[in-house]
């Protein structure tokens, strides 16, 4: 999948670069847009972030690319506007001289780079695409000035990224494991650690807090008992997982949260690298 989406990346790349008078940024193009999520899909992949930290990198990259995008038509609305604890986003001084998918195209790649680890893979695209539309006779000016727009919608998103309580949530105690029939433990093989047992902590976007979902009541009261709901069901799950036919059995693999799948040979484990749970 990686070696997919770095192929198409570059197959992008290569037409734009090759169509000199023909291509223009254009935010309604879907394939030019979805190349800059495919871009930060890899760097993603790369860093084998689990769903909830991809989710939070999408979340922060897309909303910075549509507010510099929404620009372009007077009738769109900003939405970090509506958000919890964002800053109301800034005009663009020279909006005249901005092309805003430019401006889109460096918000999102900025604020990506500030939430992954590895930078270049953004930096390399959107050096690439900027180098493209040059060929197309877009200016040294507009690209600088669009870009500076980009940087300035960045810094209102992430300056709400950086008060969200990511930071302090890496510091936390890992879950501990309680001692009772009904306590979560971890499964073999690899007896994984719980995923994010403090991501409740998060500023929400748009609802007070995650409480707001939670069910009054567990729909099966847990039960070991032979007979009972929960019993029925589990066995259910059970048998389902060691009787699966191939479409059951790929379904499971592309809906797996795990940002490694581990492959097993006597002592030795390998982990192999799949597809952003959060970029599914």
């Amino acid at each position: 999948m990686k070696r997919t989406i770095s192929l198409l990346t570059v197959l992008l790349l290569v037409y734009s670069c090759g169509q000199k008078n023909t291509v223009r940024a254009d935010y309604k193009n879907g394939a030019w847009i979805n190349s800059w999520e495919n871009t930060l899909t890899e760097a993603v992949m790369v860093d084998m972030f689990p769903p909830p930290i991809a989710g939070r990198i999408y979340a922060y990259s897309n909303l910075a690319a549509y507010e510099a995008l929404c620009k372009i038509d007077p009738a769109k609305k900003s939405i970090s506007d509506r958000l919890n604890g964002f800053d109301k986003m800034a005009e663009p001084a020279m909006a005249g001289q901005c092309d805003f998918t430019i401006s889109a195209l460096t918000a999102f790649c900025e604020v990506g780079r500030s939430l992954v680890y590895t930078k270049n893979i953004l930096s390399v695209f959107e050096q690439h695409v900027l180098d493209s539309l040059k060929a197309t006779g877009i200016t040294d000016e507009t690209i600088k000035q669009s870009a500076d727009y980009g940087k300035v919608v960045a810094a209102i998103i992430m300056k709400r990224a950086a008060a969200d309580h990511f930071k302090e949530t890496r510091g936390m105690e890992r879950y501990t494991l309680g001692h009772e029939e009904v306590s979560w433990e971890p499964t073999p093989p690899d007896f994984m650690d719980a995923a994010e047992p403090h991501w409740s902590l998060i500023s929400t976007f748009a609802i007070d807090s995650a409480s707001a979902f939670r069910p009054k009541e567990l729909p099966v009261p847990f039960s070991i008992k032979p007979g009972s709901d929960f019993y029925k069901t589990a066995v259910e799950v059970m048998e389902t997982g060691n009787n699966l036919d191939s479409n059951q059995l790929s379904a499971a693999k592309f809906w797996d949260d795990n940002p490694g799948v581990s492959a097993h040979s006597g002592h030795m484990k390998r982990i192999d690298k799949k597809m952003s749970p959060g970029g599914h």
